[in-house]
């Protein structure tokens, strides 16, 4: 667990209650790692400071690194679904989806990080909750690149602005409301955006209009990049290409990622410009969720395929395209029907 110096007494708790509870064995120790300037040689038993973490040399004598005895294919963690068609689901991650996850978006064709030397580091504020896939995801491939990350505790217009002009922020991952932030509050001037080279937006679509208002504060071009995922997909399945301008789009597959569009009643592919469900099979996919069985058969046809209950379309040059969300299929008269959202 990592966390701040405040937070520790809050996650000693909560590992005592979920005892309590027998959601953890009575002989469960947590390692705490806490955010602080230095190092501290007198935190309890199990909590260590981050810079000791970061001292210490993850390889042997031999200069080679310790393999692990983790399992590919073993659990690595729970997130939540959102719950946009029925109640949130725990989702089972493997190590396998996160390695696949991260390796997939710094694939170096399409990724927009730069890469880490002796001249150059790239800046990134983190103030979307981590407990969220999109921010997790975004901080492992960060951490991975050794790009610099200002950690903010939460969204607070002053200490958000400041890591644009005090630590020269280049990217941005960002939800649609805080690009609507940008292009809109009188607060944000062509100095915040001076040093940014890219804006990542996920989570929930993004307007044009909202695009355009946030380009044009910005003195000097900045990619706008879509990303498109899953909590089952550990995050992402599409992104927009680095460099490529099409702000309508979700952008395309990521590296080692099928997509397909699928007719919302007979189950058959289509063609470019043809909506109809998005499906996906990749590394990424999740093992399935937490004792339910039943929803990990839903969700998976027997072929591999994932059935992400979004509505859209791809392009002949291969972007796809979110038109709408399937909430539910009844049947009327004998009929299929699908509701959408």
């Amino acid at each position: 667990m990592i966390t701040f110096p405040q937070k520790v007494q809050d996650v000693i708790k909560a590992v005592e209650n979920l005892k309590i509870d027998k959601c953890l064995p009575p002989n469960f120790k947590i390692l705490c790692i806490i955010i602080d300037e230095k190092s501290n040689t007198n935190l309890p038993e199990g909590i260590i400071s981050l810079n000791d973490v970061v001292k210490r040399s993850p390889v042997t004598d031999n200069n080679e690194t310790t393999p692990s005895s983790i399992a590919d294919e073993s659990l690595a963690f729970i997130s939540h679904s959102s719950g946009t068609t029925g109640l949130p689901k725990g989702v089972c991650l493997t190590h396998k989806n996160v390695v696949a996850s991260i390796l997939q978006m710094m694939e170096k064709h399409t990724t927009f990080f730069k890469e880490t030397n002796d001249n150059y580091q790239d800046v990134i504020p983190l103030f979307l909750p981590i407990f969220h896939n999109y921010a997790l995801e975004m901080t492992l491939c960060a951490l991975y690149n050794g790009s610099k990350i200002v950690t903010l505790p939460k969204f607070e217009e002053k200490s958000f602005l400041s890591t644009f002009t005090q630590y020269k922020a280049t990217i941005l991952f960002a939800v649609p409301p805080t690009i609507l932030f940008l292009g809109s509050n009188p607060s944000v001037t062509e100095e915040h955006l001076k040093y940014l080279r890219v804006i990542c937006s996920a989570a929930a679509p993004l307007g044009k209009d909202d695009i355009e208002r946030c380009l044009k504060k910005a003195p000097k071009n900045i990619n706008i990049i879509q990303g498109y995922g899953q909590t089952e997909a550990m995050c992402f399945l599409t992104h927009t290409p680095y460099g490529h301008r099409n702000n309508s789009s979700i952008g395309k597959a990521l590296a080692n990622t099928e997509l397909k569009v699928v007719d919302l009643l007979t189950g058959k592919s289509k063609g470019p410009n043809e909506e109809g469900e998005i499906c996906f099979r990749g590394p990424q996919m999740s093992m399935g969720y937490l004792n339910n069985p039943e929803a990990t058969k839903e969700a998976k046809d027997a072929e591999g395929w994932f059935h992400t209950g979004d509505v859209g379309y791809y392009d002949k040059d291969g972007f796809f395209y979110i038109v709408d969300r399937i909430k539910e299929m009844i049947k009327v008269k004998g009929y299929q029907v699908i509701i959408l959202t």
